[in-house]
This record gives C-alpha cells, structure tokens and sequence, in this order.
C-alpha cells in the first residue's frame, strides 16, 4: 500500500508477466525510473538505468574448468552512464539508484525470475519498494 501512495499523477505504472510466471512492476517519472520491483528485467526502465544479464558467458568461465558444472544463479548487471554492477543477491548503490537484489536468474526447465527491488533515491522510499519485490518474488516480507 504505501508503494501505490508514493506514486504521483503523470506517473506511468507498468507491470508484466514472464513465460517463468514472474511479475514486475516500474514506475517511470518523465523519462526517469523511480522505482521497480520483482522481475525487473520484464518492464520498462527509464532512459538512464539498463538491467540485464552479464555480457559475458559468466557460466562459460567455470565450464573451462568442469564441463559439466551448471549455474544455479545469473547475477544481474545494472548500467547507468559508464558505471556498472553485478549483483545476484543484496543492497548496492549506482549513480542515484539504491539497488536490493533477492536473487538473479535461476536456470531450468521452467527457470525462475531474477527478483529485485530499484527506487531511484529521493523520488521513492526503499522499505515500500524492496517489500513489494519480496512479495512478487513468492517470499515473506523482512526489513532490509
């Protein structure tokens, strides 16, 4: 309830639905992000923030080493300008995005959404928004 009260009139709320069953939701400002939770890859980001898998085969690394090894879980790359993260669980900061990440992609039959929460700082509050990705990621709600 108080992510929906954060939002303002002009506000663009999207939300979709992945093939893994994932819901995300964005909140666009202008052209700007304020805030997304949930299967964040599968909405609209703004102009400024790009949220995606590595460039790099990250799973091709370990394969050098183990032909056989699987990876269980593809952090999440975020780019704003010419600065970039990887996450694939916890908080981090970028530019003027505080980031909390529950988990990147997990691979598999079906797989299962990336989950995370991004508040542009200042525009949205961080407790609302990392709730709400706790609870489209299927689990219970804790304070970060």
């Amino acid at each position: 309830m108080e992510f929906v009260r954060s939002l303002r009139c002009g506000d663009r709320v999207y939300m979709a639905r992945t093939p893994c069953a994932g819901v995300g939701i964005s909140v666009i400002r202008g052209d700007t992000l304020v805030a997304a939770a949930g299967a964040v890859t599968a909405v609209p980001l703004g102009l400024e923030l790009v949220v995606g898998a590595p460039d790099v085969g990250v799973g091709a690394l370990f394969e050098q080493i183990d032909p056989d090894y699987q990876l269980l879980e593809i952090p999440l790359e975020f780019k704003v300008g010419g600065q970039r993260r990887l996450a694939h669980c916890g908080t981090r900061t970028l530019g003027p995005y505080w980031i909390y990440v529950i988990r990147g992609f997990c691979p598999g039959m079906s797989g299962t959404d990336e989950c995370a929460a991004i508040v542009r700082v200042g525009t949205f509050t961080e407790t609302p928004t990392s709730s709400t990705a706790q609870l489209l990621g299927g689990g219970e709600v804790e304070r970060v």
